[in-house]
């Protein structure tokens, strides 16, 4: 039959690699999103705290402010540890071309919750956190190789921000 109707035997291996890569596709991204266990020791002890607001409907859900983040830290005794985080973009210049970078502001001691140690240099200290000491950034792995920081000394390094010295403590891991 495949050999009498050339066109139809084209379009049925047509639709057969299609149906194929579709599914392939798929199956990629909800394995990247849903079942790939996130790159943590213990992923599953992880959880994410909210603000509730169930009279809103609008917002439902707000994220924690920095108050109720500090009481929430002070009064925990169910957790091993709460950290904080909330999205941060900022510009990056110095020898190289200036970057916008996305990246998080975090606690202090957001990578010993999450149980991972930064790959070079050092993780946050607990001064940090205070206001007027927060100048000080762990970028990642790829930020460093893309800005030619190929030595292992990562603390002490001076990037440019937003017309603002901040302090290099480290790289995060790759």
């Amino acid at each position: 039959m495949l050999r009498r109707n050339p066109g139809f035997a084209t379009a049925a291996i047509l639709t057969l690699a299609l149906g194929v890569g579709a599914n392939t596709a798929i199956f990629s991204v909800v394995y990247a999103v849903l079942l790939k266990p996130l790159p943590y020791p213990q992923p599953d002890r992880l959880q994410s705290i909210d603000v509730i607001m169930p009279a809103r409907s609008q917002f439902a859900s707000l994220p924690a402010t920095v108050q109720i983040f500090l009481e929430w830290r002070k009064a925990q005794t169910s957790y091993t540890g709460v950290a904080a985080l909330r999205p941060w973009e900022c510009n990056l210049t110095g020898d190289a071309e200036p970057e916008r970078l996305g990246g998080a502001q975090v606690s202090a001691n957001f990578f010993a919750v999450l149980g991972i140690p930064p790959a070079r240099g050092r993780s946050f200290e607990s001064t940090e956190e205070q206001p007027g000491n927060d100048r000080v950034v762990v970028i990642s792995d790829a930020v460093a190789r893309r800005a030619g920081d190929t030595r292992n000394e990562a603390e002490g390094q001076r990037h440019s921000r937003e017309r603002s010295r901040i302090q290099g403590a480290g790289h995060a891991s790759p």
